[in-house]
């Protein structure tokens, strides 16, 4: 098996090669940090198996289109995850909303990054009648979060591309799974200056999302207890679940 990960330089990404790895499987790791990338190949190599690391840019469409058929030729890609995403400290909103240099990170990061990653090899992956497709958003996709609304509205994007495609490619024989996670003890989500309920360490983060990709799972959520909180929220009326947000974010706030 050939696994291709964007965003493997660190937290879940970095992760998701390791237990790939372990698993037996061919990592091509996508990310910017050469030296960390090199990093993550040595560990994976430990495991006895080939690494290719790809330092490339999300936002370059064509150089991201490249790399990717290339990897496909020297290897089939069986599994494709779209993991790499920009958030953290730098990604919080102001009173007037998130600067115009992240607005235009975060979009190109989170779902323009998506797009590019997954466009080039999904004709491939028809024409073979083959594939896995792993699509990393988060429980702020599924409701918008005062803190990060350009986030949330990415991250949604990002679910929302990945529910549309996973009817349009089942008949040909092409999974796609989208992953919804909470916090998770990454170095960006470490910059965040508040709480962080029922954290997950990225290790049983990729464990988790390697399972729901074999096994073909449309939508996985963790922690369960607030994917629950979240899914209420959206089944309240508006300005009730404003209201209790606007409070959950000063709780937050003052806890962190």
């Amino acid at each position: 098996m050939r696994v291709a990960i964007t965003g493997a330089s660190s937290g879940i990404g970095k992760a998701l090669a390791l237990e790939y790895a372990a698993d037996g499987a061919d990592i091509v790791a996508f990310g910017r940090d050469v030296s960390r990338l090199r990093d993550v190949a040595e560990n994976c190599n430990r495991f006895g198996v080939d690494v290719e690391i790809c330092a490339v840019s999300l936002e370059n469409k064509q150089a991201m289109s490249e790399a990717l058929l290339r990897a496909d030729n020297e290897g089939r890609l069986d599994v494709v995850i779209a993991n790499a995403g920009f958030g953290g400290l730098e990604a919080l909103a102001g009173t007037n909303g998130e600067t115009e240099p992240t607005v235009e990170k975060l979009v190109n990061a989170n779902f323009v990054g998506v797009l590019n990653t997954l466009r080039p090899i999904i004709p491939r992956m028809v024409a073979r009648r083959a594939g896995n497709i792993g699509i990393i958003s988060s429980l702020a996709g599924l409701r918008g979060m005062p803190d990060s609304p350009v986030y949330s509205a990415t991250k949604a994007a990002a679910r929302v591309y990945g529910e549309a495609l996973r009817p349009l490619l089942a008949p040909y024989g092409v999974s796609v799974s989208v992953i919804s996670p909470g916090y998770v003890d990454t170095p960006m989500s470490r910059t965040l200056p508040f709480a962080k309920p029922m954290i997950l360490q990225p290790e049983k983060m990729a464990r988790l999302i390697k399972t729901s990709i074999k096994s073909g799972t449309p939508h996985l959520v963790r922690p369960l207890p607030l994917a629950i909180i979240m899914r209420l929220f959206n089944l309240l009326p508006r300005r009730v679940a404003d209201t209790l947000l606007i409070h959950l974010r000063q709780h937050t706030n003052e806890d962190g």
